[in-house]
């Protein structure tokens, strides 16, 4: 570790690491075997992801050593600097470009649980954070449940002034069975279209706001970011184990519709998606409409 300062009234730690230590990182990001399509190397995604997680020590001083070690591990893959409080949340910089660790609302707070966020990257280097973070927290035999999740961001700035297509994104991903894959998670991750099956586009989203939390695939509100999509279909237990399996895959078929829909080049596909689903919601059954119930009242939206 470098230089170390605290940035704020909560104690939040601010690690600056050497030129040389950046520069290694750098070369091993230059030197990981990317998997991905050249398409979607160059289609101008950058994206980011947050690892849920709880680190199984038996005390305060465990835990720190624990934390330790997870720091030291962490910066000899990044080339950025890490900004940690693993008891206060704080919000991190604008700039996203820190690699994070911090608390998370929905981790049981009497344990010791903690989120990782990585910088936001160009796309050919996510699945390098998402690979070795994924194997350092196997390593380190920290604990996933049906409680943590692994969530994706995905933006491209250079077609912040297209349509975007979120309803067309969202039915594409389900035609595509990827909502079904991960099992649900209490609060924060369940099926969209639990909720699509039996109400329009606009009247789920009233919904959805009406809490801010619930579906496995949302678009945040950020009027500088209008094709930022989150993803938060990956997770539960043991999922740091499923990068290759599922993971990677997964995320491949996620960027190539994400790319298609910011084309255009599924515009056909999308509209014959969206006929089927209005007349889904005109002829749900009483079983769509039993899991509608189930969805809302599970992540809290009143009803009425």
């Amino acid at each position: 570790m470098n230089k170390v300062s605290i940035i704020d009234e909560n104690k939040t730690s601010h690690f600056e690491f050497s030129k040389s230590q950046k520069l290694e990182a750098q070369r091993n990001m230059l030197m990981f075997e990317n998997p991905l399509d050249k398409s979607i190397i160059d289609s101008g995604i950058i994206g980011g992801a947050e690892f849920e997680f709880y680190i199984n020590a038996f005390d305060l001083e465990h835990f720190d050593e624990e934390l330790t070690t997870l720091l030291d591990d962490l910066s000899r893959i990044t080339d950025q600097d890490i900004l940690c409080n693993p008891f206060k949340d704080f919000t991190r910089s604008k700039e996203y470009d820190k690699l994070i660790i911090k608390p998370d609302s929905s981790l049981r707070s009497y344990t010791y649980g903690l989120e990782i966020t990585t910088p936001i990257v160009p796309i050919v280097h996510l699945p390098y954070y998402l690979g070795h973070i994924l194997s350092i927290i196997q390593k380190r035999g920290y604990i996933t449940d049906t409680s943590t999740g692994l969530h994706l961001h995905l933006s491209c700035p250079e077609k912040e002034s297209k349509d975007f297509d979120f309803l067309g994104l969202m039915l594409l991903l389900n035609a595509k069975k990827l909502y079904d894959s991960w099992p649900p998670r209490p609060d924060y991750s369940r099926n969209v279209m639990n909720v699509l099956n039996c109400l329009d586009f606009e009247s789920a989203s009233g919904k959805k706001d009406e809490v801010g939390r619930g579906w496995c695939i949302i678009r945040p509100d950020y009027e500088d970011k209008k094709n930022h999509i989150e993803i938060r279909t990956m997770g539960g237990e043991n999922y740091q184990s499923k990068y290759s399996e599922q993971i990677f895959p997964e995320l491949r078929t996620i960027l190539q519709s994400y790319i298609d829909i910011l084309n255009h080049d599924a515009d056909d596909q999308c509209d014959r998606l969206k006929a089927m689903q209005k007349q889904k919601v005109k002829t749900h059954s009483d079983e769509d409409q039993a899991k509608m119930y189930d969805t809302l009242t599970i992540i809290g939206v009143t009803q009425g």
